[in-house]
């Protein structure tokens, strides 16, 4: 990629969109497709009801400690918030096995191209390799279920978000999962590191920009 400089001598790069001043590091899993399908099936919202009944008699109170929700003057307010603590090891563990018995409903993101390769190849007459297909979308579809283990702190925090929105208005809920966004954690970091933060918003040297005449 070419470095171009604006007029204050920044440094920046064409192609790929507007770059971040601080890139925050990866969770670690290189792909998130079944968080993406639990999603879109809105197995989170669903689930958030079995939890509901699940917790019938103490549901609100965990809630609200691992929210750190605290009366004053008769409004609510949020000092600090684990949203994680929601979903305890027990829950999740349930949440695997509600997720498992559903888990036909789940559709790979590669069922579609299969089906096209299954019909290709009976339409071709070679009806005879559809069982290797079969057995690479089993094998697919078992690689995404793996998935609840690697991308489980994620799936926990969506699953937290769902069940505190069962319990407080939007405007609290939106508080509460403010204490435990990383981009938002990350920002106040930097806000709080004077050296730091003066070091990314202060113009760079003095630029001269020079011509080239060729």
């Amino acid at each position: 990629r070419r470095v171009f400089r604006t007029d204050g001598g920044r440094a920046v790069r064409d192609g790929g969109g507007i770059e971040p001043d601080v890139v925050l590091p990866s969770d670690g899993v290189s792909r998130a497709h079944l968080r993406s399908l639990l999603a879109e099936a809105r197995a989170y919202y669903r689930y958030a009801g079995v939890w509901q009944e699940r917790h019938a008699a103490d549901g609100e109170r965990i809630v609200r400690s691992a929210a750190d929700v605290r009366e004053r003057d008769g409004e609510r307010i949020v000092r600090s918030g684990d949203l994680a603590s929601l979903i305890t090891d027990a829950d999740y563990a349930h949440f695997r096995e509600w997720v498992g018995a559903r888990a036909g409903g789940l559709q790979s993101p590669f069922d579609p191209s299969l089906d096209v390769l299954r019909r290709a190849l009976q339409d071709t007459g070679y009806g005879e390799a559809v069982g290797a297909v079969d057995r690479l979308g089993e094998g697919l579809r078992a690689a995404l279920r793996r998935e609840l283990d690697t991308d489980a702190p994620a799936i926990k925090r969506l699953l937290a978000g769902a069940v505190r929105e069962r319990y407080v208005p939007e405007s609290l809920g939106l508080a509460m999962g403010l204490n435990d966004d990383p981009q938002v954690l990350a920002a106040m970091r930097l806000a709080q590191d004077p050296d730091r933060y003066l070091a990314l918003v202060r113009p760079p040297a003095p630029f001269i920009p020079t011509l080239s005449v060729g």
